[in-house]
């Protein structure tokens, strides 16, 4: 079975419970209790106003803000991307749309299966509210987690949801489809042995705390969930670092000695005496249509790739708040900041923007910043911006599944003499590095067909065009596309 087949059939669900609706749901619950569904409650209340099964949901349409709900559970699979095999004891759990967890973590069983129960936002009839945004977070022993490296968070499709019942006999809203199927890529085999390394963060609003475990240079991470807990995989024997970022935490590391056995009750704490500090700078929009607007994001150091110029962000190190639009073209604060060296990236989101890739100027390099304990930091030197390539395909918006090798179309620049295009992959190795690609000087879309060594059924893979000038043998570069476009899977 193809990788794009599966998925489709990932879209068949359980047969139905009572109907297909919350509504119809609705009208049954007032036949028999007067109807709770859809009615206001107080999610505080220590007596739930809420029927029996029913859920206290986030109803920002209705007028108390919060309704009666029937619960929703998304019922998925996760595979091998490569052979589409089931993995046990992957570790899912959910996060909403600024990156927080939202659930604890369940483990996926023999045949790679799991159900999450979420919480989303509902209208006043207790309906799943259309703007309501879930992603999941998936990992396991052997496989690079997801999100992660080249692969962001795709949200779930929260449509088309059946009621039926869970295994207990409770009525359910139940969503599975090609959103709620994780397909993990596997790391190279040199990288997938070691242990795993598990425990909490003990800490007010500890979810979602960036967890990072260095073992003689090998980096590994994780999230904590709802509750704060973390495990991460595939550590290799030696003495390791474990540290917690988070925005507004202050988080000791523990150093610990990693063998044959897996590590289970590590506990990260608030370091007595740490505080967090700020990071502060501006940047600089130009050739941009007016209005626009970017973010700057903080990186932790240890966690940066260089080659795709990016890495995991912890929660809450962004300029504006999460949860916020880019809006920043000027000055910006990130407050809250953990002690610890970061890179700071700005223009990194899907925003029309991309940092200007001139070296040959100021305020175009990715700046290293060390913010120690309650320190308040100003970036010498602000960031330039400029309008970013349009990707049109594969993956303008989300990752592209491609039969075969692919053609890659991107917007025209008005004033190159050429182009580069180079094809990475989830690993984190460039497969394809093309330049001298004439270009059209504005005549319309860029085409560029891959040429380079066949690609690998199951991987995730990601193409990043570049524009540029050569005036008498000076080169510079333009404009390039963004850092979280041009996404695509290779399934043939």
């Amino acid at each position: 079975m193809t990788y794009t087949a599966s998925l489709r059939l990932m879209n068949v669900v359980l047969a139905l419970g009572c109907t297909l609706s919350v509504s119809a749901c609705k009208e049954e619950a007032e036949e028999e209790t007067g109807g709770d569904v859809g009615s206001a409650c107080d999610p505080e209340a220590e007596t739930s106003d809420c029927l029996d099964g029913f859920t206290c949901e986030d109803a920002p349409t209705s007028e108390s803000g919060h309704v009666c709900a029937v619960p929703l559970l998304l019922r998925g699979v996760v595979i091998d991307a490569a052979d589409e095999s089931a993995i046990e004891d992957a570790r899912v759990f959910a996060q909403n749309a600024e990156g927080a967890p939202v659930t604890d973590v369940e483990t996926t069983d023999i045949s790679g299966t799991y159900e999450l129960y979420v919480p989303v936002a509902r209208d006043a009839d207790g309906e799943i509210d259309v703007s309501s945004s879930v992603t999941l977070n998936a990992s396991a022993a052997g496989y690079l987690a997801y999100p992660s490296g080249i692969r962001p968070a795709i949200p779930v499709a929260l449509i088309d949801p059946e009621t039926t019942e869970d295994a207990s006999g409770a009525s359910v809203q139940a969503i599975e489809n090609a959103t709620t199927t994780i397909a993990l890529v596997a790391r190279d085999p040199s990288e997938a042995a070691g242990v795993s390394v598990s425990g909490e963060v003990s800490a007010d609003d500890a979810a979602g705390t960036l967890v990072i475990v260095n073992s003689g240079g090998a980096i590994r991470t994780g999230i904590t969930d709802l509750s704060g807990a973390f495990k991460v995989f595939d550590i290799p024997q030696g003495s390791a670092t474990i540290e917690g970022y988070k925005g507004g935490l202050a988080l000791a590391p523990e150093t610990r000695d990693v063998a044959d056995a897996d590590i289970t009750d590590v506990v990260l704490q608030a370091g007595e005496g740490l505080e967090t500090g700020s990071v502060e700078g501006s940047v600089s929009i130009v050739n941009a249509p007016g209005g626009s607007g970017t973010s700057v994001v903080l990186i932790p150091k240890s966690v940066y790739d260089p080659v795709f110029e990016r890495g995991a962000i912890p929660f809450g190190l962004r300029a504006p708040n999460p949860g916020i639009a880019p809006d920043i073209n000027g000055a910006w604060m990130i407050e809250d900041v953990p002690p610890g060296t970061y890179m700071v990236l700005a223009a990194f989101e899907n925003d029309g923007l991309v940092r200007d890739p001139d070296t040959s100027i100021a305020g175009t390099e990715v700046v290293e910043v060390t913010v120690t304990s309650g320190e308040m930091v100003t970036l010498s030197t602000g960031f330039k911006v400029t309008a970013a390539l349009a990707v049109e395909s594969p993956g303008a918006d989300t990752p592209d599944v491609v039969t075969e090798p692919p053609t890659f179309v991107f917007e025209d620049d008005s004033s190159e003499d050429y182009y580069q295009v180079i094809v990475y992959n989830a690993v984190g190795n460039i497969v394809w590095d093309a330049t001298n690609i004439p270009g059209g000087s504005g005549g319309g879309a860029v085409e560029v067909a891959y040429a380079g060594d066949p690609l690998e059924s199951g991987m995730y893979y990601q193409f990043r065009a570049t524009s540029i000038r050569d005036k008498n043998g000076t080169i510079t570069a333009i404009s390039r596309t963004e850092d979280l476009r041009g996404l695509f899977v290779y399934a043939p």
